[in-house]
């Protein structure tokens, strides 16, 4: 993607992954292997187990996986999008969206991403100052991860390798799949998250500007998978992500409808969409 506009990659680790810490040690007995295999696992938290207690036949598949490998293919790398987060516009309105880290912290969200197949990821802190501009349609952001991918003979899974953020991309969507009700015809269900807007006898219209804090308590893990442009390929990627944003937000609403702000089920209000009659 290569678009940083407004993102700034403060601090970058490198997380080893489960395949490359068991080839560190190629003469290691297989108890040394596993409990190598243990330590990585505790230090990416995520999607992998963390412990040989119950689980010692799982360890020693692994292993046997892992000592029967060859390499048929390295590929890559890949730019593997996650959704970051969406923006809507009033019907026949505008609207504009400002993102910057929240007052007094360090960052605007940390980003932590594992690749499938044992492989290894990063641990990213970014900063954020981008302004989105004055938009007439809904629009997503995705982040991208620059991803490299080794293919092996046989039935063993092929490894993914996260090498760092690759940048982001906003695409405006013609139709909303929110504000057009086409994800609640898929099933996705619907809630109010606040007061309907009423101007059906107000011709001349209504603007609101509010600024919301997205503050996350806890990380939101995400899974996301992939397939290889013009493979048979499948990987995915685990991620966890904690946000410290201010959002800065301009609505402008036109005059002669009503309009009640909306979220699907199980998501935060900060940024709702818009039904209208």
């Amino acid at each position: 993607m290569g678009d940083f506009s407004g993102l700034v990659v403060s601090s970058a680790r490198n997380i080893p992954g489960l395949a490359e810490t068991f080839d560190r040690e190629p003469e290691a007995s297989r108890e040394r292997r596993v409990a190598l295999l243990v330590e990585a696992a505790a230090e990416q938290g995520v999607g992998v187990p963390t412990s040989t207690r119950g689980l010692p036949d799982t360890w020693q598949r692994v292993v046997d996986v892992l000592l029967r490998r060859k390499v048929r293919e390295v590929t890559g790398p890949f730019d593997v999008p996650t959704n970051w987060l969406s923006f809507h516009v009033p019907p026949a309105g505008k609207g504009k969206l400002r993102l910057s880290d929240k007052a007094g912290s360090a960052y605007g969200f940390k980003l932590k991403a594992v690749g499938s197949g044992w492989g290894s990821g990063q641990d990213l802190t970014i900063s954020v100052n981008r302004d989105f501009q004055e938009r007439l349609r809904c629009f997503q952001v995705t982040l991208a991860l620059s991803t490299r991918v080794t293919l092996y003979e046989g039935d063993v899974p092929p490894r993914a390798d996260v090498l760092g953020l690759s940048g982001m991309a906003v695409e405006e969507w013609l139709n909303c799949p929110d504000c057009s009700g086409l994800r609640e015809s898929e099933g996705a269900m619907v809630a109010p998250s606040g007061e309907w807007i009423d101007l059906r006898g107000d011709n001349t219209g209504y603007i609101e500007e509010t600024e919301v804090e997205i503050v996350d308590k806890s990380d939101l893990s995400l899974a996301l998978p992939f397939q290889l442009p013009g493979m048979d390929v499948h990987i995915a990627i685990d991620c966890s992500r904690r946000s410290q944003l201010t959002c800065s937000a301009r609505y402008e609403f036109p005059g002669g409808r009503r309009y009640q702000p909306c979220i699907l089920h199980g998501e935060p209000p900060d940024l709702p969409f818009w039904r209208w009659e």
